[in-house]
This record gives C-alpha cells, structure tokens and sequence, in this order.
C-alpha cells in the first residue's frame, strides 16, 4: 500500500513535468508539413529531369535506330547496286540531321545525365558506322555493281568476300542499351512493370499505347515535354 508521502511525491512529479507548448506544437506540425512539401517538389524535379532527357536523347536515339532498321532492311532485301546505295545514303543523312540536333547535355540528376550519355554515344556510332558503310559502298563500286545485279548485300558481302566492309562497335552501337536503362524506376510507377527507358516509351505513347505513369511520391500523372528541333519546330513527340 502506497504511503502518504509516496502519493505526494507522484503528484509533485506530475506537476514538474514539461508541459505541452501548444504555439510549439503548431510550428512543429507546419515544419512537417514543409518537410512533405519539399519532399514531393524535389520527386517532381527528379522525375522532370528524366523526362526532358528522355524528351531530348532516348526518343531522339529511338529515330536513329529506325533510320538504322530500314538501312538493315535495305542491306539484306534490296538488289542493284544503284538502289542500295540510294538507301544507305538516305540512312547516314537522316542520322547526320538527328546527331546535329543533339544538344550539350543539360540533365542534373545521375539518372538523366546517363540517359543522355548513352543516348547520344549510340546516335554518333551510328553516325559514324553508316558514314563508313556509305564509304565503303561508293569506293567498291566496280567490285560490288556486278554481284548487286542479282544479289543483296548482305548475300554479295557473305563470309569474307568483303572483309574491309565496316563492322558495328557493338558496345556503343546498340540501342538495346538505351532501352535497358533502369534508374527511371525509382522516379516513376508504371503500373505493374518497372519503369525502365523501353517501359517508359512504350506507356508514354512512342512506341506503344499510352497507359498511366505516375511520379513516385506525388502520384502526378505524367507526359513526355515538347522539345525544339534543329529545325526550329516543335515536335509532339509522344506522337511520333
């Protein structure tokens, strides 16, 4: 049974104890408040960063991979040495307007500037191996005029009947590596797959349907920007 004395002490104690400061208490919770604002304009500001590199390089580099695919479909279906050569000129110009479109890298976060590194590093291997094929194929015209007549080049060019044809830097020139980059999945929710750069283009509408891409922590719903072209137009590129 408590005595007298410890009931007094109890009570002494409570009335010695810090009480609640209700202006501090109010300052406490807006400071809180602050700390979540600021946390959600800082996941805006990263996952805009991506965005506009995404925007900028991987859609850019997506264009050149294409211009890359109809030269690819040239080298292994189309005969005559005349229309191949047409084809891989069309190839280097395209890339060569696409390579001097780029534009000094401007993204801030790790994951934009890397983006852009490899983005830009896959459009000038292009560049530079389409310039070489083109090369290639006007300083071997004697050589190649006569087999093109029935044959493609890939089937003209089989084994090692043309060993100084230009050969692919495969660590630079493969656009699969800008499609593979997954640092957007900690800016951005793409329903049930992780957002990497190829999820990325697929749910914003450049390479497929549009499906829902939220911002992490603010759940904004997100669009590709519009960006200036060489040229001066602006360009929907979601729409390409």
């Amino acid at each position: 049974m408590r005595t007298l004395a410890t009931v007094l002490l109890a009570l002494v104690a409570c009335n010695d104890a810090p009480r609640a400061d209700p202006a501090r208490e109010a300052e406490a919770r807006e400071a809180a408040k602050l700390d979540v604002a600021e946390g959600k304009r800082k996941a805006d500001e990263h996952a805009d960063d991506l965005l506009g590199a995404i925007a900028r390089e991987a859609v850019r580099a997506r264009r050149v991979d294409q211009a890359d695919w109809k030269w690819a479909t040239c080298h292994d279906e189309q005969k005559g040495f005349d229309a191949v050569l047409a084809c891989a000129v069309a190839a280097e110009e395209a890339i060569a307007a696409e390579a001097a479109g780029m534009a000094s890298p401007s993204a801030t976060t790790t994951c934009g500037k890397e983006i852009e590194e490899v983005s830009q590093r896959f459009v000038r291997a292009q560049l530079v191996h389409h310039k070489k094929m083109t090369e290639f194929l006007r300083s071997h015209r004697a050589q190649l005029e006569g087999r093109l007549g029935a044959a493609t080049l890939g089937t003209a060019c089989g084994g090692s009947a043309c060993p100084d044809k230009p050969m692919r830097d495969l660590e630079a020139d493969n656009f699969a590596r800008v499609l593979g980059i997954t640092c957007p999945a900690v800016a951005f929710r793409c329903g049930k797959r992780s957002c990497s750069v190829n999820v990325l283009l697929e749910s914003l509408g450049v390479t497929g349907s549009a499906s829902p891409v939220t911002v992490i922590g603010t759940e904004r719903v997100v669009t590709l920007p519009k960006v200036e072209q060489s040229k001066g137009n602006t360009i929907e590129l979601k729409n390409l």
